[in-house]
């Protein structure tokens, strides 16, 4: 080797050990830059988990009066995964702790919520409102207000204080910050819903068409009115979206021989704001699309009848009047339409009828539960011409709510008897009466004065013709349930009837459900464990594209949110299987407990809600689908309008499925009724329910937490 050679390797030696320091000093900054990136990416997986973490909470947004702990809720549970050791939050079912720690000197960490800037020293250390800067970040509207509620989103920015280099060999100590921002927008498709699809009456017009009950149905419409909401609601009836009307331009002339007029109520859809009501054909005008109408029976029978009484002096006995008094002041709530007209039955009503027996001796009379007097009767007591009785009216019933009443009658000299037909004819709301929940008459004659009893119009020709006025109190549209309404009612299915149902098919048969549902019957199963098929809203309500056969579809991954179905298969609806779906799901006989606060409302009876919204089962989706979309065949394929939540504070009770402590009583009979009454029933609260992606996939408008309930998704946007 030449000694050339052996000094350019001394060189080189000497040069790479020149080098070393360089080298390792270059490997520290690039470690220290990588540590550095390390802490922001982890400070990033920090904010968008604390973004994102109190979907649930968000659901109690619901009712302003309870902002303030529902602010609190939502704070709590962002911060049990923000990292801040000042700030320790909710995690799980475990208080005042935090995870998700920065992997360097974890206690760097300070996170502020909806704030317009970040944290910096100068802040100080105090984490009481975020170091106060919480809720400084307004979305530059009047109120200047930056709660969670308010703004419907949460802003999360961190900040990692000096973060700390690996080496040391940079004298810098930067603080990495991250940011991540979530936002709430509506849910346009959803999985895990109940099978329970709620028909919404949003009516685009309504009227009360006058038939004449003896007529068949191509002549039998006689008179119209179109109802619309007073310009004044009584509010004795806020309970109800109110329509009123008068049959002004067709008032009616009761002579011999128009004895029976019945008074059938017709609602259209909210796209049909003109159906054609000029026919004379109540089959005609009723069969139009977008229209159903409501009757007692037939087509040609109403849910309230006006009888017409002779005033002559013909052969005598002669009815001059019949009045039906009594049974609206009970059970809870009153029956603010009865006796003509009543939500629960059940209930005494008297009878007194003027009956003209001139000439005739010893007369007697017996009130008969039907329109022909047959069977025994109640006894008439009397005293001249006025006899009157007391009856009870029945309970609901699928088959007709119509109560028909008649009189027979007898006397001693000449010995004659009769019997006077349907005098009378209240009428017991059930599901033909569909959302009519009220119905009163009151009428005026040719002279202004208003008559005794719309219901009963003796035929004196001085006093023809009557005007009606027709007062209906249809089912309200849906709406957010605030803390001090009352809960609502929902028919899922009746065991003598479960064509008449709200219940829809959402999986296949066949569908393996997880232990313990894999037990239960496929209807049952869906209640209890909420169904996995995936459903999307339908805009235009069109279900044309379906066929008997295509609905339900695979269950998931084959249907997924992109594909899923916007209608839904209808099916009978058993009470058995409501029960126990339910006894399943808020596992029997142990009971999830009703957290919907009962009165006094307190601040920690309104956290315990919505601190349990992330697991309580008694919250839950429902489809909202239109009204008459069903249509009694228990076989019918309903659009679906939107998704929104509910609460169940109460249900069906039998022996299978006693009362779990602390529900809400029935909305109609109360706590004390027979149990059979309830078959197929649920009732609680309406309310903006808020899920994660994972559960539902968000539309592009924000969520609204008035009006209208709905179903929501907290999005990360930023």
């Amino acid at each position: 080797m030449s000694v050339s050679s052996r000094s350019e390797r001394g060189q080189v030696a000497v040069l790479f050990a020149l080098l070393i320091p360089v080298l390792f000093a270059l490997a520290a900054v690039v470690l220290d830059i990588g540590n550095w990136y390390v802490h922001k990416r982890h400070l990033q997986t920090q904010v968008d988990a604390a973004a994102l973490a109190p979907a649930p909470e968000f659901s109690g947004c619901f009712d302003p009066n309870g902002w303030a702990g529902t602010d609190q809720a939502i704070e709590s549970r962002a911060l049990g995964l923000a990292g801040d050791t000042l700030r320790p939050g909710i995690l799980g079912t475990n208080s005042s702790t935090t995870t998700n720690l920065q992997v360097q000197e974890p206690g760097d960490v300070r996170v502020v919520l909806n704030s317009d800037r970040y944290w910096q020293p100068s802040d100080g250390y105090d984490p009481t409102g975020g170091y106060g800067l919480d809720k400084t970040l307004d979305s530059a509207d009047a109120d200047t207000d930056g709660g969670f509620c308010n703004e419907k989103a949460i802003d999360v920015k961190a900040t990692d204080e000096d973060a700390p280099p690996l080496w040391g060999l940079i004298p810098l100590t930067p603080s990495p910050k991250s940011h991540a921002r979530a936002e709430i927008f509506d849910e346009v498709a959803a999985e895990g819903i109940l099978p329970f699809a709620v028909p919404e009456v949003v009516p685009g017009s309504v009227w009360a068409l006058f038939v004449d009950e003896s007529k068949p149905d191509g002549q039998a419409v006689i008179s119209r009115a179109k109802l619309t909401p007073p310009p004044i609601p009584d509010p004795t009836l806020s309970d109800y979206a109110v329509y009123e009307g008068s049959n002004t331009a067709q008032p009616i002339t009761f002579t011999t021989g128009l004895d029976h007029v019945g008074v059938i109520i017709l609602v259209s859809r909210s796209d049909v704001t003109d159906p054609d009501v000029g026919s004379t054909s109540i089959t005609t005008i009723c069969q139009q699309t977008g229209v159903r109408c409501y009757s007692g029976g037939g087509a040609t029978s109403g849910l309230a009848l006006i009888v017409g009484h002779e005033t002559g002096n013909g052969p005598k006995p002669i009815v001059r009047q019949v009045d039906v008094g009594g049974c609206n002041s009970s059970p809870n709530p009153p029956n603010q339409s009865g006796p003509y007209f009543t939500q629960t039955g059940d209930c005494t009503v008297a009878v007194t009828a003027e009956i003209d027996f001139t000439g005739l001796t010893n007369p007697r009379a017996e009130l008969h539960m039907g329109a022909t007097c047959g069977g025994n009767g109640a006894n008439m007591s009397g005293s001249g011409s006025i006899f009157t009785a007391a009856t009870t009216l029945p309970e609901p019933t699928t088959s007709t709510g119509q109560v028909p009443m008649s009189i027979s009658w007898r006397t001693s000299q000449p010995n004659k008897s009769g019997c006077f037909g349907l005098v009378a004819r209240p009428y017991v709301a059930n599901r033909k009466s569909g959302p009519v929940e009220y119905l009163k008459l009151s009428a005026t004659n040719r002279l202004g004065n208003p008559v005794p009893n719309a219901y009963s119009s003796p035929n004196d020709g001085s006093l023809q013709p009557i005007t009606y006025k027709v007062t209906v109190g249809l089912l309200r549209p849906l709406r957010q349930s605030t803390l001090s309404d009352k809960p609502v009612l929902i028919r899922y299915s009746s065991e003598d009837n479960p064509s008449e149902t709200q219940s829809i098919d959402c999986d296949v048969d066949n569908y393996k459900y997880p232990a313990p549902y894999d037990t239960l019957p496929s209807d049952a199963a869906e209640i209890a464990y909420g169904c996995v098929t995936p459903y999307k809203e339908n805009p235009t309500l069109d279900c044309s594209a379906y066929s008997n056969g295509d609905l339900p579809p695979p269950a998931p991954p084959t249907t997924t949110f992109d594909n899923a179905p916007d209608c839904a298969q209808s099916k009978n609806g058993l009470v058995s299987s409501l029960r126990k779906g339910l006894v399943a799901r808020l596992n029997e006989p142990t009971c999830a407990p009703n957290n919907w606060p009962d009165p006094p409302i307190t601040q920690d009876k309104i956290t315990n809600l919505i601190t349990n919204f992330g697991n309580d089962p008694r919250l839950v989706t429902l489809i909202v689908t239109e009204f008459g979309a069903f249509s009694g065949s228990g076989n019918t394929i309903i659009p679906i309008r939107y998704f929104a939540g509910f609460y169940m504070t109460g249900k069906d009770v039998s022996a299978q499925s006693p009362r779990c402590p602390g529900e809400d009583p029935h909305p109609l009979y109360g706590s004390n009724y027979k149990q059979h009454l309830d078959d197929g029933d649920v009732w609680g609260y309406f309310i903006t329910r808020v899920q994660y992606g994972s559960s539902g996939s968000a539309g592009t408008e924000h969520c609204d937490f008035t009006g209208t309930p709905q179903n929501c998704v907290l999005t990360l946007v930023e």
